[in-house]
Formats: structure tokens, sequence, C-alpha cells
């Protein structure tokens, strides 16, 4: 699912752009995939999903007055307080006005979730393709209950994340069903054993990688560049050209070395929690 044309012959500008355009791509495909709410404005967007992840549930895109800041992050809150969320992610980025809103979300109880992600792009025909990859490893699609319940383990054990953040992709997928999602899902697995996860996204004109994980006892085996070269793959041939990404700063180094570049942009989430 896209909303805009495949982009090509892009400009630097253009795909710093699509980093974030893809991710908020994202955000509308889920609720119309979903059934879920969408307000988008030049002051501010924010959507709300039923699967209980903060992941479908944001605000992003802040254009506000330094006067109007704080009176928006607390009617946005109110926003979401009604749809009985429990919680919110409130994303910033280089565009984000404020430059201050990072600092303003934090002084009314917002914690810092990620900070100053860097937004990478790459040219997928000219990525380093000769990576070695283990020969017992296969990749590939979620098709079927065993499979969904075997991704949910390693995304869930992979990042050290709560049941319910695993399960609400579970839920996600039984509402829309296998194979009809905007999102890919795929599995890799060693010598039969599940090994690792991830996400392909293509919206905004490019192909958006989310979410690669991979157990700590598969790590150190080129499990993870495996993952990322299969996503590129699946989406080189849907048509793309470029691909998109947030990376940790720890997580930065290998994707330069596989031939992504960074744009120099930085992203950053906040989450809100409701009192207990």
């Amino acid at each position: 699912m896209t909303d805009i044309a495949t982009l090509t012959n892009a400009t630097p500008e253009q795909l710093a752009d699509a980093v974030e355009e893809n991710l908020f791509s994202m955000f509308r495909a889920s609720t119309q995939a979903l059934s879920g709410e969408i307000e988008e404005a030049d002051q501010l967007s924010r959507f709300h999903c039923p699967p209980m992840s903060p992941i479908f549930k944001a605000a992003w895109a802040a254009h506000l007055a330094p006067h109007e800041a704080d009176a928006v992050i607390d009617d946005t809150v109110a926003w979401f307080k009604t749809r009985n969320a429990p919680f919110f992610f409130w994303w910033t980025g280089s565009d984000t006005q404020p430059a201050d809103l990072g600092e303003r979300l934090v002084a009314r109880g917002f914690g810092v979730f990620e900070k100053d992600a860097p937004a990478m792009v790459a040219d997928i025909e000219q990525l380093n393709w000769n990576n070695p990859r283990p020969s017992e490893l296969r990749v590939g699609p979620v098709t079927d209950e065993e499979q969904l319940m075997q991704w949910k383990r390693v995304f869930i054990e992979s990042f050290g994340i709560p049941e319910f953040a695993g399960q609400a992709w579970v839920d996600a997928t039984h509402t829309v069903g296998f194979g009809k999602t905007p999102w890919h899902m795929l599995l890799g697995t060693l010598n039969g054993e599940p090994a690792c996860c991830g996400f392909l996204f293509c919206g905004a004109g490019v192909a958006g990688l989310i979410g690669l994980g991979t157990l700590p006892a598969f790590r150190g085996k080129g499990i993870g560049s495996a993952m990322q070269l299969e996503r590129l793959r699946i989406a080189r041939e849907l048509g793309y050209r470029y691909a998109v990404l947030f990376a940790s700063e720890m997580g930065r180094s290998p994707y330069l070395k596989l031939g992504f570049q960074d744009t120099g942009r930085r992203v950053s989430r906040y989450i809100w929690r409701q009192e207990q």
C-alpha cells in the first residue's frame, strides 16, 4: 500500500524527507486497515488504532508556535484519554516546531523513548549484496498462525519488550488477515529454529525497514544483515529503488557498511502513559 508514486532519481533532500514520510504513511495505512481514527492538519497530526501498542497511537508533524505548544500538548493528551488509550508516542524530527518541543513534552509528563535516532537512506542497487549469509538461514513471510506465534516470540525476546507489544501485531494481523496487512512481516529460521524477525513497509515512494530483531543466542552470525538483504530483495522485486530506516547509534555502523547513508537528520519519540 502506497500513497505516492515510487521515487526514482530522488534528490538527497527528497530521500531525507522520505524517511519520516514512510513512517507517517504507515500510520495512514494502519488507520485504514484497522478501522482507526486519524486527524491530519498543518499544525499537528495524530491517529489511534485498536491494537494495544503505542506504535498504533501517535502524534507527529508538529508545527506549533511557542505560545500555543503547551496547550496543544494538553489537548492531544486529552484526545487520547477520551479514546481510553493507555499510552501513545509523540514523534519529533528536524522540522518539528517549536525546536524545544521535546523538552516541553518531558516537562508535561512524557518519557523519552528514543532520542536522536539517525535517519538513513540507500539506493538498493548500490548496496553491498555480497555480505556472507549462513547457508542454513531461511527467511520468508509470515503466512500462518504457527509462524505468527514464532514471530511474536522472537520480536518480544529480541527487543526485551512487554508481551502486549508483540500481541498487538498478532491482533492486527488477525484483524486484517494473513497476506492482507499493509506491512510485510518476515521470520528468519536457522536450522529450523526461529532466529530473527523484521518488517517491511512500502509507502511514501520508498521501502521502509522497521523492527529488525535477532534473538541473543543467534547474534554475531550475520543473520541480521541477511534479514536486511532479504527485505531489500523483496522491495526491489516490488519495484522500489530506495530504502529508508531509523537506526540506533549502535546500529548505525552496520548500516553504513551495508551501503546506507546517514542523512544527518535525527528522529526522537516520546511516550505518554496513563497514570495508574
